[in-house]
């Protein structure tokens, strides 16, 4: 094709197939004028027969001019010439293309963080990255080092506590770990923490001796509203809170936040050992009156210690005559629950205790067999009601407050014999408030999955149903959210439940920090227990 210059009339020759529809620019070689050149119309372009090609309608074969198809044979005459087919070449790149994010914003956060990363050891020397368990010794005080470092090992060690027991009492919580140290949270009004230094705490602290050693190793953990016991493992019962005949500390003026109090308990003692017991396997407390603690030993018999009226020594135990084979026992207001090795339970009224006599010493109490109950595995007797597990995961009660359902299947309210509670199955353990918890009758329950189920009250949250709702919820619901719950404890209106991982999980009252989650705020879901740090005994 060709072109001329409109100013000096210069012409030459172009492939017109170069020229895009739209045409284009150009400059001449000679006077430099720039002027517009248009495409040629379609006829100009002298196609040749060598350059036309055709595409088979059946196959999409693609071939040079022939009357038929060399692939498949179809006759086919849809023609396009070569030049229609060509692909224009994309436009070059603008000039001054938007620069990609990154420059503009990653070069300089970058260069901050290597900034921070520079001066952090200088403006926080506490995070300087050390060896763990190292402690840098002070030239000026070598005689400290080796006490650094051991209360760096113990640091480590409490950090990383996993609970293995767990008791609830009436406004404070106790729970014992792998190494079968003691842990205490909650009411300290009468020393129930073993401490002397907080009238309460909102998170665990580790119980110590008089000696200021830590307390254990321990097989079992119990509570009652003002006092706190535990079994260690050489078979010593040992008991700290409210001084055995004195009175609680009644002081009101008490100001705090968060569940925690100012001010130390009155009128309390420390862990203080049950003299002439070493063989005891599990203890129990009965608060129908004056508070009476019922202690079972390895050869399934039982004592009894505490503050009755003075029928009773203070700390000295009594065996009770005529008690055999026990396994397990229980208190609760109304009666005391025992279970024997033939599967029966047996009770006696919490009446008997409260009129302790020097026969019921001498000739054992009147135990009276719990008709048409056998093959039972747990026993757990409560504030209002008394609730067991059969080995068939089946759970009975009878008592105040409780919903059970009788042979026929009609449910049945505050039963007076034992009746099947509905809606549970596959049940392992059970947990409800002991006595003294006046309108605290709320029930727990764990599945064979170690799923958690709750009836009963709920005033302030404790079943962990997602409300506080007064009514009682008449049959049993399962928590959700937990999981592999191996162990339940019902205190005051909270309840806790520990976790095959060593963790424990709290709801409900919070009024003293008992939930241990450094809060003073009531919770009707579950909530994690703050794992203990440092040394445990450092303020909130």
């Amino acid at each position: 094709m060709k072109i001329s210059c409109p100013e000096c009339a210069h012409s030459a020759q172009i492939d017109p197939s170069r020229i895009p529809a739209a045409g284009a620019m150009v400059r001449c070689p000679k006077c430099t004028t720039r002027f517009r050149v248009s495409a040629p119309p379609p006829a100009a372009m002298n196609t040749a027969a060598e350059d036309l090609l055709v595409v088979c309608p059946a196959c999409s074969h693609e071939q040079p001019l022939t009357p038929g198809c060399q692939r498949c044979g179809v006759i086919f005459a849809r023609y396009r010439s070569r030049p229609a087919r060509r692909v224009e070449p994309p436009s070059p790149r603008p000039r001054y293309a938007a620069r990609p994010l990154f420059l503009w914003l990653g070069v300089p956060l970058l260069a901050a963080l290597a900034l921070f990363a520079l001066f952090l050891p200088r403006f926080f020397p506490a995070m300087t990255f050390l060896p763990a368990q190292t402690v840098v010794p002070s030239p000026a005080a070598p005689s400290t080092a080796a006490t650094m470092s051991a209360t760096a090992q113990e640091n480590s060690l409490l950090s990383t506590v996993l609970f293995q027991g767990i008791a609830a009492g009436f406004e404070h919580a106790v729970a014992s770990d792998r190494h079968g140290m003691v842990w205490t949270w909650g009411e300290n009004n009468s020393g129930q923490l073993a401490s002397c230094k907080t009238g309460s705490a909102n998170r665990p602290l580790p119980v110590r001796d008089k000696a200021g050693n830590r307390f254990g190793p321990v097989i079992q953990v119990a509570s009652g509203t003002l006092y706190t016991l535990a079994v260690k493992t050489d078979g010593t019962v040992w008991i700290w809170g409210l001084k055995p005949g004195a009175t609680p500390d009644e002081n009101t003026s008490r100001s705090g936040r968060n569940g925690i109090w100012s001010g130390g308990p009155h009128n309390a003692i420390l862990p203080t050992p049950i003299e002439g017991i070493d063989d005891a396997v599990a203890v129990a407390v009965w608060e129908g009156g004056r508070p009476v603690f019922i202690v079972l030993h390895a050869d399934g018999t039982l004592s009894l210690f505490g503050d009755n009226s003075g029928q009773l020594p203070l700390l000295q135990p009594r065996r009770l005559p005529g008690l055999t084979e026990i396994i397990a026992i229980s208190a609760g207001r109304r009666e005391v629950a025992l279970l024997k090795q033939d599967g029966t339970v047996w009770t006696w009224k919490g009446v008997e205790l409260k009129s302790l006599s020097s026969d019921l010493l001498k000739q054992g109490p009147p135990l009276h067999r719990v008709e048409k109950l056998q093959q039972v595995v747990k026993v757990v007797a409560g504030e209002s009601a008394t609730l067991v597990v059969k080995d068939d995961g089946t759970v009975w009660g009878w008592g105040e407050y409780l919903y059970a359902q009788l042979p026929s299947g009609l449910i049945l309210r505050d039963p007076k014999e034992p009746a099947q509670i509905p809606g549970l199955v596959d049940i392992v353990d059970l947990a409800t408030p002991g006595c003294g918890y006046s309108n605290a009758g709320h029930f727990l329950a764990i599945d064979r999955k170690g799923q958690v189920w709750s009836w009963g009250f709920n005033q302030r949250g404790q079943l962990g149903q997602g409300s506080n709702e007064f009514d009682n919820a008449r049959g049993a619901a399962r928590i959700e959210g937990l999981v592999d719950i191996t162990a339940v404890a019902a205190g005051g209106m909270f309840s806790l439940a520990l976790r095959s991982d060593g963790t424990l999980w709290s709801w409900g009252k919070n009024s003293s920090g008992q939930l241990g989650n450094e809060s003073g705020f009531d919770q009707s879901l579950p909530v994690r227990v703050t794992l203990p740090v440092g040394d445990g005994e450092g303020k909130p």
